[in-house]
């Protein structure tokens, strides 16, 4: 017991062995992590021996204590034992009594606990019936909309199937969502709408493709409608059909469309439209169009609210296939079932899908209009170019307006519009383009009746027509275009079949085929002999066969005229300004080319020139023709809100035929040339003339040439007496001066070096006879030696190169009395040196005489005194 006495705190052991001791204490303590704690503890590590010899020391200390306490109860457990023996023998008895009670027990309750096991199976029974029974009510209506979901889309029902598809999803699947089919359900719910969305989004595409093919026929049955609502023939839709159907059979032969999105087959509604035209030929014109019924619009699908309105949007019924619409009353779009839109519109639109829908739609159909926009490239050939073309576009745009007005929504108005204007501006560059490549008139007319009926269509379905009033105007100009070139080429077949002499006519028939075709007075037609006839007019065949052609010209412009909306004055006015055009310009230019032709001789231009009076005097007959109504009959003229094509041709001028002064220039020209020719032939008669200018006596009579020229001269101006009088005698004047001019030129030829006295006599024999012509006036109205002056000058000279008066020439010179006034001092002294030379040349041995040296010496006194008079001259 000392031992566990506390050392003192200064002994540095005590404190140790206490340290061993309290983790001793730790290791009897219960704490299951003591251990750890004791074996990582330094201490231990320091003093290991130490502290096995106190772990040692106090197990045996509580071996001690554990066999004082077994000792101490021993008797106390021995006694239990002994009365445990004792109570064994008669528990086995109690055992045996109770397996026998319970046996008994089990043979009493058996049949009991039988019937209570078949009770309580068959409550089980009952309790699942009933819950099956509960399980089931829920579950048969799902089961039964998703059969006729099932049925609905079996039926291509879409519509519908969407429907009861999203009363499933919503309303019955929820109330049984812990089933396993429900969920299976629930995941193919997305299947099934991406199901309806392909395939309702397939009959798109085939209604695109049935509209795409039916285009043209639906456009030409809305043309052929505006046409017998107009009053308009509708012969250029003919040959129409033939062609579209021909390439709808071709297309549908390579791309087969469904059953279910064509109402009528392609060849059903080819004998429609036929049936169509026939009825629309046969029907009589006038009230009874205004008594036509029309077919009622389809009601917007939209309005749809019950299962039978869905119903009858799924079947596809646009219109009566059983004989509910007469033939009369088949439009356009009757040829088309446009149910595939409605049932796709509704499906996008139930599937949150609308706009994606609109917009591929719009897309799809913008594609389609770039397509029908393409005008063919041999569509300038001919008519049924044009026809196929507008019947396209007219087919698109019906078919457009019937969707703006069905399906609300889908497409706008201002979509549609701007569709519109982009297709107006691709059609006119087309027509502008393909237009002037036409050289045909007959094709251009048709051209501009096809394209005003495609207006008249187009404008009844509200759509702006406006710009082709524009076209028109242009359309008209190239038309005039066409027949100036045409009626170039026909004045000049004209000029070049006319013989250039006065028509000669045989008998009364001949003569009344000429009034019938020009106006001019019966005075004017001279009689060739005794008889009436036969009988010359004055002027040629050009003459009525050019106004005959300028009235077809004036015929062809007013056909053009027709249908254009503008008034009877409005029509002169633009009839006036191609007829100005065609003779101003083609006209004009034909007679210039003719009047300037080398082979035209002097009586020919002479003839052209008499042609154009007649024909100037014909312009008042034009004016009145022009000014006559126009009767067409021909139906509604294209009508415009804001413009008409007056207006866009630039108002009415009213001017009048600017002809009278075209043919007077022409004339003019002709004598111009009439006077350059007689001038030429009066030039070819001095060619040929030959002076002899050493002569030293004259002939006596005048030079051969001058005999000739006064006979031609003589004959030529006998052939004026149909032209004005004052050509005539511009014209002799003319060849008067051209005369004395020539005459002049002889004396003064530097060629000429001399000039004898016997020559100059020989050239005033000439002179003579000339100034004789002069004085038997070769054209009336002249006045007294009014001819005679053109040869004024030259006489002087030639009386005072004869005379031998020169100082009175120098001595008066200047003076208004002079004798010689007109003679030119310059041209004087030439002559007179020339005379010298000649006097100088004849014989050297006749200057020694006494009167040749005094003439000599005049000769150069006069020569000197001319020199001052000249330098006089030259410095005032």
């Amino acid at each position: 017991m000392n031992v566990s006495k506390d050392p003192p705190v200064t002994d540095p052991l005590f404190s140790k062995l206490n340290g061993c001791d309290h983790l001793l204490i730790e290791l009897e303590s219960n704490d299951p992590s003591s251990l750890s704690l004791v074996l990582s503890n330094r201490a231990v590590g320091d003093e290991y021996d130490k502290f096995m010899e106190k772990l040692d020391a106090r197990i045996k200390s509580h071996d001690e204590e554990i066999k004082r306490m077994c000792n101490a109860n021993y008797q106390d457990f021995v006694d239990c034992i002994h009365d445990l023996l004792q109570v064994r023998p008669k528990a086995d008895i109690l055992k045996k009594e109770i397996l026998e009670v319970n046996q008994d027990i089990q043979k009493s309750s058996e049949n009991v606990q039988r019937k209570a096991e078949e009770l309580i199976r068959y409550r089980k029974i009952v309790c699942n019936i009933e819950t099956a029974i509960d399980h089931l009510s829920q579950c048969l209506p799902v089961l039964k909309m998703y059969s006729k979901l099932t049925s609905q889309m079996e039926n291509t029902r879409y519509y519908p199937a969407l429907k009861t598809l999203e009363q499933l999803e919503n309303n019955f699947l929820p109330r049984v969502s812990h089933y396993r089919f429900a969920q299976a359900m629930r995941d193919k719910i997305p299947q099934i709408r991406e199901q309806i969305k392909e395939a309702s989004m397939s009959d798109l595409k085939d209604f695109l493709e049935n509209v795409r093919q039916l285009s043209s026929q639906i456009g030409e049955i809305a043309m052929k409608n505006a046409a017998h609502q107009q009053n308009i023939e509708d012969t250029l839709l003919t040959s129409c059909t033939t062609s579209a159907s021909s390439s709808n059979e071709n297309s549908s032969s390579s791309s087969p469309v469904k059953k279910s999105t064509t109402i009528l087959s392609i060849n059903s509604s080819m004998n429609n439209i036929n049936e169509i035209s026939s009825s629309v030929n046969n029907t009589p014109k006038g009230p009874a169009i205004a008594s036509r019924k029309k077919h009622p619009a389809p009601k917007p699908p939209l309005s749809a609210s019950t299962e039978n309105d869905l119903d009858l949007i799924d079947s596809g019924s646009d219109i009566d296939l059983n004989g509910g619409v007469s033939e009369e009353e088949l439009k356009g779009t009757d040829i088309v079932d446009f149910s595939p839109v409605y049932r796709c519109l509704h499906i996008f639109g139930c599937l949150g899908a609308r706009e994606l829908f609109e917009i591929y739609y719009r897309q799809q159909r913008q594609q389609q209009a770039k397509l029908v926009l393409q005008p063919p490239t041999n569509m300038h050939e001919n008519i049924d170019g044009y026809k196929n073309y507008f019947c396209g576009v007219v087919g698109f745009f019906v078919i457009e307006n019937h969707i703006l007005n069905t399906a609300p929504g889908l497409i706008t108005k201002s979509y549609l519009d701007e569709v519109w204007e982009n297709a107006l501006q691709s059609v006119i560059a087309s027509l502008r383009t393909y237009s002037s490549y036409c050289t045909d008139e007959n094709l251009m007319l048709k051209i501009k009746r096809i394209i005003i009926l495609f207006s008249q269509t187009l404008q009844s379905y509200g759509y702006n027509v406006n710009p082709f009033l524009n076209l028109l105007i242009e359309i008209r100009d190239q038309y005039n275009e066409i027949l100036m070139k045409q009626w170039c080429a026909l004045f000049r077949s004209i000029f070049d079949a006319d013989n250039y002499h006065p028509i000669e006519v045989e008998s009364q028939a001949e003569y009344d085929e000429i009034i019938n075709e020009f106006p001019y007075y019966e005075a004017e037609v001279v009689s060739t002999g005794d008889s009436d006839y036969p009988k010359k007019f004055p002027f040629s065949s050009f003459v009525p066969k050019v106004f005959t052609q300028v009235k077809r010209f004036i015929n062809a412009c007013r056909e053009f005229s027709q249908d254009l909306n503008i008034s009877q004055t409005e029509i002169e006015d633009m009839v006036r300004k191609s007829t100005n055009l065609l003779l101003t310009r083609t006209l004009s230019g034909c007679l210039s080319v003719l009047i300037k032709k080398p082979s035209l001789g002097l009586l020919q231009l002479i003839q052209i020139a008499i042609n154009t009076n007649y024909l100037e005097d014909s312009m008042s007959f034009l004016e009145e023709y022009i000014s006559q109504p126009l009767n067409t009959g021909l139906g509604s003229p294209l009508t415009s809100s804001t413009t008409n094509i007056a207006e866009l041709a630039g108002g009415s001028h009213l001017a009048k035929l600017q002809g009278s002064s075209m043919f007077k220039d022409a004339r003019s020209d002709a004598e111009s040339q009439i006077y350059f020719l007689l001038n030429q032939k009066i030039d070819e008669f001095f060619e040929i003339a030959h002076y002899d200018w050493m002569l030293v006596e004259s002939s006596g009579v005048a030079s051969s040439y001058i005999a000739d020229l006064i006979k031609f001269l003589t004959s030529t101006f006998q052939a004026f007496t149909n032209l004005p009088l004052k050509v005539a005698q511009t014209a002799c004047v003319s060849a008067c001066k051209h005369i004395a001019s020539s005459l002049i030129n002889f004396l003064l030829d530097e060629d000429v070096k001399a000039i004898s006295m016997g020559a100059l006599e020989q050239f005033n024999l000439d002179l003579l006879q000339c100034e004789f012509f002069a004085s038997s006036e070769p054209v009336k109205g002249f006045e007294d030696n009014a001819l005679q002056m053109c040869f004024a000058e030259l006489r002087q000279l030639v009386d005072l190169l004869l005379s031998w008066q020169w100082s009175t020439y120098i001595a008066d010179y200047g003076k208004q009395d002079n004798k010689y006034l007109r003679v030119n001092p310059q041209m004087a002294l030439n002559l007179l040196e020339k005379i010298k030379e000649a006097d100088k040349n004849r014989n050297i041995f006749a200057s020694l005489k006494k009167n040749e040296r005094d003439k000599r010496k005049l000769v150069d006194t006069v020569i000197k005194q001319l020199k001052q008079l000249i330098a006089a001259h030259n410095s005032n």
